[in-house]
């Protein structure tokens, strides 16, 4: 059976200050939506383990998209949310791919972690994949591999603007 292990982050305010922020919920639903009806076992981590706390602004009206919507009013999956295991607990080898979500927070507590660093090379170097979404990025910046390089060097890496060029004029 594969198994992919989500992170999310547990920061819930921008640095010091009073806003609010934590993971952009979408970008995890949509993620997971697209694997609840597979043979492939899902469990979700975050930095401190507990409540993940969720940024308000990707909850505002013109964000919340239809789906986004019905897990956010899904009581049974707003619980792995609310008791989530917290990343030192997590057994990467167990893994085929890790996936690291988006929201502002992870800017926060994924670029210096250890377990996330660890996880990803791990993962990697058994062959799995090492997937990211749009802030979730910052999860790779600081992972060295173990040849103590940068995990990113002289990787090919996808993005939103990299694909556009690629399905302008595939020269990419």
């Amino acid at each position: 059976m594969t198994k992919i292990m989500i992170v999310n982050t547990s920061i819930d305010y921008f640095g010091n200050s009073e806003a609010p922020t934590g993971l952009w919920l979408s970008e995890l639903v949509h993620f997971y939506d697209e694997f609840k009806n597979t043979n492939v076992k899902i469990d979700i981590f975050n930095i401190t383990g507990g409540q993940t706390p969720i940024d308000p602004v990707s909850l505002n009206l013109l964000m919340l998209d239809k789906m986004t919507k019905m897990y956010y009013r899904n009581e049974r999956f707003m619980d792995l949310l609310h008791y989530c295991q917290p990343i030192d607990q997590a057994q990467p080898e167990n893994y085929d791919t890790i996936y690291f979500t988006g929201g502002h927070g992870v800017m926060y507590d994924f670029p210096e972690n250890k377990y996330i660093q660890n996880a990803v090379n791990i993962i990697y170097n058994k062959g799995g994949i090492v997937s990211a979404v749009c802030h979730g990025i910052a999860a790779l910046l600081n992972v060295i591999d173990t040849n103590g390089n940068y995990f990113l060097q002289n990787k090919k890496s996808l993005g939103f603007q990299i694909l556009k060029k690629f399905w302008q004029d595939e020269t990419v």
